[in-house]
Order: structure tokens, then C-alpha cells, then sequence
């Protein structure tokens, strides 16, 4: 089969990607979910959003963001804490570990989307 046979998935990647790739699209599972990715987002510009709020911004369900947040808490990039005021406040927090994997990640995303012409 030649190149101009081939449709556009069958043909080689180019170079860079075969040995420059970034790691990210091989192991960073747990902000390839985009939900995932902006909850971290929020959370890496604001340090700290209300459960509410954080729900609204991302137009999800309660159960759906509840667990996006459990993946994230299990991996150990952000932690909840419970404000109590006339009614208890559920704020979700970005932890140190979590703001460097994050940044991390963004920084091969970064790599990767500058390879793009």
C-alpha cells in the first residue's frame, strides 16, 4: 500500500511525536477525563472553590462532581473540608501534590500543543 492509498489514520506519525512525545496521553489518567481537567484548572487558579459553586461552573450533577472528586481525592491532588456557618460548607482544596502534578501535566500539554502548526 502506498502513502497517497493510505487514509490519513493508516499514514506514520511524524517524527517528533515518535520520540519528543510528552508522556501525557500515555499515563496521565486521571486528567484525561475534561471534567477531571477543569475541576484541577479551577482549582490550580483559585486554590479553593465551594462544592456549589464548583458544580455550577461545571454544569454537573451532584453525584457526577461528587465523583470526579473522589478520583481526585483517592490520587491524592485535592482534599475537602467542611465549613460549618448557618449551614455546612463543603470546599474543595488543591493539595501541594496536586498543584505540581497539575502543573506538570499542563507543561507537557504545553510541549505538546506548541509541536501543532
Amino acid at each position: 500500500m502506498t502513502d497517497e492509498s493510505k487514509t490519513p489514520f493508516e499514514t506514520e506519525l511524524p517524527e517528533f511525536s515518535k520520540d519528543k512525545s510528552p508522556e501525557i496521553l500515555e499515563k496521565s489518567d486521571i486528567i484525561k477525563v475534561p471534567h477531571r481537567f477543569n475541576i484541577m484548572l479551577l482549582l490550580y487558579t483559585h486554590t479553593k472553590i465551594g462544592f456549589t459553586i464548583l458544580r455550577k461552573l461545571l454544569h454537573l450533577t451532584a453525584g457526577n462532581l461528587e465523583h470526579h472528586l473522589s478520583v481526585l481525592k483517592d490520587s491524592g491532588w485535592i482534599k475537602e473540608r467542611t465549613i460549618f456557618s448557618f449551614r455546612p460548607l463543603l470546599v474543595i482544596e488543591i493539595t501541594e501534590t496536586g498543584r505540581i502534578s497539575f502543573q506538570t501535566q499542563a507543561m507537557k500539554l504545553k510541549q505538546l500543543l506548541d509541536h501543532i502548526e
